[in-house]
């Protein structure tokens, strides 16, 4: 499985990528400025980044316990991208509905299409990052405690 250094650099590109990506189309679906397109992409990304680092951990941990050991299939990265866009979901609502001044129903729908583009991106980010970053064999797996007692 992946180890604590990797998922850094996993999270980081991802989020690089993501904010690249949706910076521009937020600013033409919206009107919105530049400055405050971008501020809510990066703040989005640093709330995505802790739950991307957190949400791999717990999905590595639950593919160990299943006694998966390798490459996923392509069902698992599909249950992977719904689940994690799932918790995002949660907390990025009120903060689109805040940070753009838009109704709650404008934000759902702004929600709803990012979290589809954003489920397509994570499949094809976390296929393409085993390809470029493939496992290695001899990694010993991410242990969640050990996260939490500073190993």
């Amino acid at each position: 499985m992946r180890t604590t250094w990797d998922r850094i650099r996993h999270t980081f590109l991802f989020e690089l990528f993501a904010i690249l990506i949706a910076t521009p189309v937020v600013v033409w679906i919206t009107n919105q400025s530049i400055a405050k397109a971008s501020s809510l992409a990066l703040f989005m990304s640093l709330i995505a980044m802790a739950w991307n680092f957190s949400f791999n951990i717990m999905f590595d941990q639950y593919l160990l316990q299943i006694g998966h050991k390798g490459n996923k299939t392509l069902k698992q990265r599909i249950i992977h991208g719904v689940a994690f866009e799932g918790g995002l979901v949660i907390i990025a609502l009120p903060l689109i509905v805040y940070w753009l001044e838009i109704s709650w129903l404008a934000a759902l729908a702004m929600d709803i299409g990012s979290m589809l583009f954003f489920m397509l991106y994570a499949i094809a980010y976390n296929w393409l990052y085993d390809i470029v970053f493939p496992i290695p064999a001899n990694t010993a797996p991410i242990q969640l405690a050990d996260h939490y007692v500073g190993k």
